[in-house]
């Protein structure tokens, strides 16, 4: 991606792209995760989505302040960056993806756990999402044979 630097705004919304970029899984996760009733399963779902929420906003709080040039746009370097502390962000900028990771993998659980709890129509949903889910899988595999 090339970005031209000296556009009024483009560092800014850089920084914002990089920031927030990997954070995005978070409203998928919590979407799946109250998937179809609007509720979470129980109250222990409710603690693993606050613990989604804050480990996605210390991400970005460390992609924020993380100093250098920034991941997704290389040719910018992090206005906000905090030289000081550069060793300890670029160390938990690495383990950034443990928590994408894991906001993956705890969204699908909490969905197979639904599965597993639920009866009647709600079960018929989740196995219409499940169907486009692998619709989905399947159209992406079919991309990138083509490609």
């Amino acid at each position: 991606m090339d970005v031209q630097t000296d556009n009024p705004g483009s560092t800014g919304l850089a920084l914002l792209n990089t920031a927030t970029g990997p954070s995005t899984l978070v409203i998928l996760g919590l979407a799946l995760m109250l998937f179809p009733t609007g509720r979470f399963l129980s109250p222990g779902w409710r603690r693993a989505a606050l613990a989604l929420i804050a480990l996605n906003a210390a991400l970005s709080l460390v992609l924020l302040l993380e100093p250098g040039p920034l991941a997704d746009t290389p040719a910018v370097v992090n206005p906000l960056g905090l030289e000081a502390a550069a060793g300890l962000l670029h160390t938990l900028s690495d383990l950034g993806s443990v928590v994408v990771v894991a906001t993956v993998l705890i969204a699908v659980a909490a969905v197979i756990a639904r599965f597993r709890a639920v009866h009647g129509l709600e079960r018929q949903q989740l196995k219409w999402l499940w169907l486009a889910w692998l619709g989905g899988l399947g159209l992406l595999a079919l991309l990138l044979v083509l490609a």
